[in-house]
């Protein structure tokens, strides 16, 4: 919502919303004060706020290189392109990391900022008497306490840093709506409490007479944490006109639940001290990984709703339910660039190969997009495999990959090429349609060796040998003679499994991403579903053999299979100089055969025998007869790749 904000240039108090199709996905702080929430539909968003802003965010569309704000975007016909919200969250995340040297993306608009080492390092320059240390003493021993060192409460400015949760727990006023210059307004008509006014933080006596802890090391460091997010915020502020709010606390749980004390545009510090009366009354699927399963779990097996309810349980009546228990010490991983894989994919359901290659031209154009974008982020980066995935109505997923060759002109339409090629096997080797979900995707993206090019590249420094003439040549080719040539060493495959057909006598094998994986069970199953799906290929094939018999067939739903198949076949016919049958038949009259599993009758072996012979009295009674044979079978037909 920000980011459209900032684009169309509304006021920060106009009640706005970004559409997806028929539901909302992300409202603003003024939208929300009328009870606006995501999710919701457009239209009973107009009802609660007639003078709402509706946005629909960007789409792809049939044609286009780049997504666009199209009018009327139907999910028929277009693709919802989240793009510009990418790019613009990278921007972000680039202001983030030149404060900061460990970020770690926890979503589009989210982030962790690890500030360990730059807290450190301007700790020690306001106190450099804690980089020495005193005689006699030992690393072991604990810091002096700030209040040796004269440093007190009112040391550290709380109220021009941030807001500060309450020692005790109480909650300040939440913001409900903004003001028409964008400030934040409280929902009560009281003034706002200052940090410095709530209970246990008041301005009163010595430190701690007031009930609250005095001040600790962990305070100063947070207070220092405080004013670095500061200074990350105004940057985002300036540079890109985005608003941020923070929370910081001594790990990522606290923070993400501070962050969210008070908004918008504004940072909370959360003290050790405050966490046990901050965390009591607070819901228990409130906190991060808790909101799934094993959150329902841990509600249900102790009967709690909030955190002061599992906490009257004690920790031996805890322990033996759950697998670990503890504090777990766990790093930020800095991901700014997700490098294993790029993937777009539509839930429409495309009928026919051209309504394939419409939305295969659309996948192609978003996967061409994005890999630019991680290009430009991480120059080099290129992947290994293009792999093409479709489900079928009932639910089963099938995938086909290939390698994607380097390319210095890197286009829309050599995507789709190769994805062309990728669609074709998949529709060569299953009838079974229309697919009701198809994915595009790249995987293995890794930089590039310094020096690897494409084929081009050799022939550029072929012609450049060609070109050099004289004693230099011929310094450059004994040179290349004398480099010694060690042999590329040979990978090991692992065996596949594999089974021949005893009808057709073809060869079945799985698919080479499993094979690469090695996986026994995998394998094994996969092996299972090949035999399956060739089997089910016998059981067409038998059918439309049948229906050939006569025009006059029971079965005129396979009618539209006649022609194709006759195409096959004559293609089948002069490519091979004799052809083969199913069933060890080649006559049209025994074609009723098939269906017996390879067994013929007397009629269609008589039959057989009488062409052999007269296929070597007479070579014109041979060709009449594979001519009319031909009319009968279906070489080549539903045939798997």
């Amino acid at each position: 919502a920000a980011m459209e904000m900032a684009r169309l240039s509304i006021p920060a108090d106009q009640p706005m919303a970004v559409q997806q199709w028929n539901g909302l996905i992300a409202v603003n702080y003024p939208a929300r004060a009328y009870g606006i929430t995501r999710h919701e539909a457009p239209a009973e968003a107009l009802k609660k706020c007639p003078h709402i802003r509706l946005v629909h965010c960007q789409t792809y569309k049939n044609g286009e290189t780049e997504p666009g704000y199209w009018d009327d975007p139907k999910p028929e016909t277009h693709k919802i392109s989240l793009d510009m919200y990418r790019k613009e969250s990278r921007k972000i995340l680039a202001v983030f990391s030149e404060f900061c040297p460990v970020v770690e993306k926890a979503s589009i608009d989210e982030s962790f900022l690890d500030l360990t080492l730059p807290v450190r390092q301007l700790l020690l320059e306001r106190y450099p008497s804690l980089s020495a240390l005193p005689a006699g003493a030992t690393l072991d021993e604990p810091l002096p306490a700030p209040a040796d060192l004269g440093i007190t409460r009112d040391s550290v400015p709380w109220d021009d840093l941030c807001n500060l949760v309450p020692f005790a727990g109480q909650k300040q006023d939440k913001i409900k709506r903004l003001d028409a210059e964008g400030a934040p307004v409280p929902a009560s008509s009281s003034s706002p409490v200052k940090s410095s006014t709530l209970a246990g933080c008041g301005d009163g006596g010595e430190d701690g007479d007031d009930g609250e802890p005095p001040l600790s090391w962990s305070d100063i460091a947070l207070s220092l944490g405080a004013l670095l997010v500061g200074d990350i915020r105004n940057a985002v502020r300036a540079r890109l006109g985005y608003t941020c709010s923070a929370g910081i606390a001594t790990n990522k749980m606290l923070a993400k639940l501070t962050s969210a004390w008070k908004k918008p545009n504004a940072q909370t510090v959360l003290r050790h001290c405050a966490v046990p009366a901050f965390l009591r009354p607070m819901g228990l699927q409130k906190i991060r990984n808790l909101g799934g399963k094993i959150g329902n779990a841990v509600k249900e097996t102790y009967e709690a709703e909030t955190v002061g309810d599992l906490l009257m349980i004690s920790s031996k009546n805890f322990r033996p339910s759950v697998s670990k228990y503890g504090e777990v010490v766990r790093p930020l991983s800095p991901s700014l660039l997700s490098s294993s894989a790029l993937r777009t994919k539509t839930d429409s359901l495309p009928p026919s190969y051209a309504t394939q290659m419409h939305w295969l031209n659309i996948l192609a154009t978003e996967l061409h997009l994005r890999l630019l974008d991680a290009r430009a982020e991480s120059p080099g980066l290129w992947p290994k495999t293009i792999t093409f995935t479709h489900r079928s109505p009932s639910f089963v997923i099938r995938s086909h990959q290939a390698p994607f060759p380097f390319t210095s002109s890197l286009s829309i339409a050599y995507i789709l090429r190769a994805a062309d090629k990728l669609l074709r096997a998949a529709l060569s080797e299953s009838a079974v349609g229309p697919y009701s979900n198809m994915m595009l995707s790249f995987s293995g993206l890794e930089r590039l060796e310094d020096g690897q090019r494409g084929i081009e590249g050799f022939f550029a420094a072929q012609q450049a040998r060609g070109t050099t003439g004289g004693a230099a040549g011929a310094r450059a080719s004994s040179d290349d003679d004398a480099r010694p040539s060690t042999p590329p060493r040979r990978v090991k495959r692992p065996r596949v499994p594999t089974y021949t057909c005893a009808r057709c006598a073809r060869v079945l094998s799985v698919p080479d991403g499993v094979a690469e994986r090695g996986a026994e069970d995998e394998v094994r199953e996969a092996l299972e579903r090949e035999k399956a799906e060739h089997a089910d290929w016998h059981v067409a094939r038998d059918l439309v053999g049948a229906s050939l018999v006569s025009l006059s067939s029971p079965f005129p739903v396979l009618g539209p299979l006649i022609d194709p198949a006759l195409a096959r076949v004559r293609a089948e016919t002069e490519r091979k100089e004799s052809g083969w049958t199913l069933g060890g038949t080649a006559s049209r009259s025994s074609a009723s055969s098939l269906g017996s599993k390879g067994k013929t009758a007397k009629g269609s072996s008589s039959s057989t025998s009488s062409a052999s012979k007269e296929a070597s009295t007479s070579k014109r009674s041979k060709q009449k007869d594979k001519k009319r044979d031909g009319a009968g079978t279906l070489n080549g037909f539903l045939r798997r790749g």
